[in-house]
């Protein structure tokens, strides 16, 4: 398959590299084949996204991923929304590290992070919705407590 050179990390060095890249005789590739088959044994209801391309990704720099079997891809699916700016951004993962480094989760209790985050969110909504700041660690808690929400609400 041909591609454009751009550069495409490997570990923490780049080099040049087609995107994609296909080096695999089939997609997926032997590799990917095998992990995938093995995961879908000890995991049921895998995504139809899943099982339509069972790819398994290893490496992501950027907007590029590199599956099991070396092939490299172009990300269009942003890791679901999680990964905007790209797979391992530097001042992403540079914030990750050092946090990390320093405290982990104290779930629904203050952390001077936690109270920079709420100051941050309340200066840039609009009207007085930064007294009503929810944090939520799922889409479905999130739902759960809009709905809660709207019941007080009415």
């Amino acid at each position: 398959m041909r591609g454009r050179n751009v550069d495409v990390p490997t570990g923490d060095r780049l080099r040049t590299m087609r995107v994609p890249l296909l080096v695999s005789e089939t997609i997926p590739g032997p590799r990917s084949r095998e992990i995938h088959e093995r995961t879908a044994r000890l995991m049921k209801g895998l995504s139809g996204q899943v099982k339509l391309f069972p790819v398994v990704f290893e490496e992501g720099q950027g907007t590029h991923l590199r599956d099991a079997d070396g092939n490299c891809y172009l990300d269009f699916s942003s890791g679901i929304y999680v990964t905007t700016l790209g797979h391992c951004h530097p001042k992403v993962t540079e914030a990750v590290r050092k946090y990390a480094g320093i405290l982990m989760n104290c779930h629904d209790f203050s952390t001077p992070i936690k109270m920079r985050l709420l100051e941050k969110l309340e200066s840039i909504l609009p009207g007085d919705l930064g007294g009503a700041i929810q944090l939520y660690d799922s889409g479905t808690c999130a739902v759960e407590a809009g709905i809660r929400a709207c019941r007080a609400a009415t």
